[in-house]
Order: C-alpha cells, then structure tokens, then sequence
C-alpha cells in the first residue's frame, strides 16, 4: 500500500469569514474553539435565528474535525420546516449557504422554490436529473438558472 493512498484529503477552507455570524455565536464556530463548543453549534444545540443556525451549520461543515462535520451535515439535513422556511426566503444570507441547502435539500420540492425565488440564491449547475417538476415556477428556474437542466426542459 502506498503512503500517498493514507493520506486524508485536505478540508477546503470555508468561504465565509467568522465576522459573517454575530459575535455571540462566532465561538460556536470558530476553528480556535474548543471541540465541545464546535460540537454544540453542530448539533444545533445552540438557540440562533433561521439565519444564523443555518450559516453557522454551513461553516461547520468545513470543521477540521470530521465528527463536527458530519453533526453540521446531519442537523443541516434535517432542520425544522419553521427555521428553513424562514432562512431559504432571506434574502441576506450568503449565496454559498443558499448554495449549499440547494444541494442538501434536492429531493425537496418545496424548498427548492424557496431557493429558487431567493434573489440571492446562485445560479446552480446540477449533476443528474432533477427532481419532477412540481410548478410552474420550478420548471421556469429550471430554464433560466440551471445550465444543464435547460437543455433537458426547453
């Protein structure tokens, strides 16, 4: 076996800075903070706003610590209905956390128009089909905002 095949693949760094969450959740997230800390921000122990739950779960999905990854990943995938209604709608979150639920909730109809009606959301390029489209809305994203599925929907 070669060294090269041991060898982890290296955590891409997050895209937002740690000034992107209030001051008074930025420790729940921040690299320097100790594992137990990070790991309550994971598991959305910490009482936070739509918003701020959900960029604080996105950050934490690049953790250098795996088991913080995978908790952000986790509690990402299955936030409540009443803090991702409120958090795809809004406008200020940062497009790279609209970008990843985009890519979390893809089987998720009702969210994805959420995102897909978020001026801020990025244009996306999927790979593989999409899901069924549910309106008239859906199917119009489709077209405009997603490179490869408007080949496939035009």
């Amino acid at each position: 076996m070669s060294d090269a095949a041991q060898v982890p693949a290296a955590i891409p760094e997050c895209p937002l800075p740690l000034s992107t969450l209030p001051s008074n959740f930025q420790k729940h997230v921040d690299p320097k903070a100790p594992v137990p800390l990070r790991m309550m921000g994971a598991k959305a122990m910490v009482p936070m706003g739509p918003k701020e739950m959900t960029t604080a779960l996105f950050m934490l999905t690049f953790d250098a610590d795996a088991a913080v990854r995978e908790a952000a990943a986790k509690s990402a995938a299955g936030l409540p209905d009443r803090i991702l209604s409120v958090a795809l709608r809004d406008e200020t979150l940062d497009p790279p956390v609209l970008g990843y639920y985009a890519d979390t909730y893809t089987g998720k109809t009702e969210y994805l128009e959420m995102l897909a009606l978020n001026a801020s959301t990025p244009t996306r390029r999927c790979s593989g089909s999409p899901p069924p489209p549910a309106s008239a809305s859906w199917r119009s994203w489709l077209r405009t905002s997603c490179a490869c599925c408007a080949i496939r929907t035009s």
